[in-house]
């Protein structure tokens, strides 16, 4: 087969990519007003799961983005709001922590890490379930915390993957962050959230299709 087939591996992989750039942009611009955030994330956890799982998208990018985005708006700006929350409060957590006396504010920091970790590990597969299985706010929070509990192993691969990726293309090198920030707005988030399907999936039929 010719490196060029229009339908051979090399074309699939570009098709692939110009996906998800495409999604990337449309998440980065459909995230603007903030509160958005969470249906534009939803719509880009769902593209990337039919990418990972189908290899393409019959109906479209923008078609498919927009219906997810439609679909799973209610709820998820609901679990984007309580994400906010709990980033405000590692915010103020951190800010009151600089009036302490030195020891217990190195006490209250690691308690506030510990929180904040403990949180991550358990909102990994929220957005992931609830594109998948159309799930409520409170369903997607729940059953994220106990596949996270089920499958930990892939759950902290998920977790250490995007850790990478931000400390790589944010703080490896000095002088960094405006080309990390150029990678992100142009693909950054749909390639982490593309790799992190394939590990949700895996983790998906390890625990919730053996109920079924």
């Amino acid at each position: 087969m010719h490196l060029f087939d229009i339908n051979g591996p090399l074309m699939d992989v570009l098709r692939k990519l110009a996906d998800i750039i495409i999604y990337n942009l449309l998440f980065v611009i459909f995230s603007l007003p903030v509160f958005t955030c969470g249906a534009a994330f939803a719509a880009l956890c769902r593209g990337m799961q039919t990418i990972a799982e189908e290899g393409v998208l019959e109906k479209g990018v923008l078609r498919t983005f927009w219906g997810d985005f439609k679909t799973h708006f209610k709820e998820a700006t609901k679990l984007w709001g309580v994400i906010a929350l709990a980033l405000a409060f590692l915010g103020a957590a951190l800010y009151t922590k600089a009036y302490m006396p030195k020891a217990m504010g190195d006490f209250y920091l690691v308690s506030v890490y510990v929180i904040v970790g403990v949180f991550a590990l358990g909102f990994q597969f929220a957005f992931p379930l609830m594109v998948k299985k159309d799930f409520s706010m409170k369903a997607s929070i729940q059953t994220s915390i106990l596949m996270g509990v089920a499958q930990f192993p892939w759950t902290l691969c998920s977790l250490g993957i995007a850790v990478g990726f931000v400390y790589i293309t944010m703080f490896m090198r000095e002088n960094a962050f405006f080309y990390g920030t150029f990678y992100w707005v142009c693909a950054g988030f749909g390639v982490l959230v593309y790799l992190q399907s394939f590990i949700f999936i895996k983790a998906y039929k390890n625990t919730y299709e053996r109920d079924e």
